[in-house]
């Protein structure tokens, strides 16, 4: 979004893949992937859900589907109306 790219690393790509098939694999459908430029590397992951996703394209993906899946299954959970923010480790930010 902010910097002029061309192409991804084949790293990012593997990473964009691998967050498409776990998400599916949870039973929610990607639409889209928004990047946050080329350096940066943080995508936007629009989903079916009400919510986007944010994830670091720098960080194991299993390590924030790991993240995604202990705050979608917190007893009492209450889907957000904007965004579920994995990108920081063990601090996931939602609204």
């Amino acid at each position: 979004q902010n910097d002029p790219a061309t192409s991804l690393s084949v790293e990012s790509v593997t990473h964009v893949l691998d967050i498409a098939t776990s998400l599916k694999h949870r039973g929610t459908s990607v639409t889209a992937f928004t990047f946050d430029g080329a350096t940066a590397l943080f995508t936007r992951v629009d989903t079916d859900q009400p919510y986007d996703l944010y994830f670091d394209l720098n960080r194991p993906v299993a390590d924030q589907v790991a993240a995604l899946a202990a705050i979608l299954s917190k007893p009492g959970f209450s889907a957000p109306s904007e965004y579920i923010d994995l990108r920081f480790g063990a601090y996931v930010y939602v609204k």
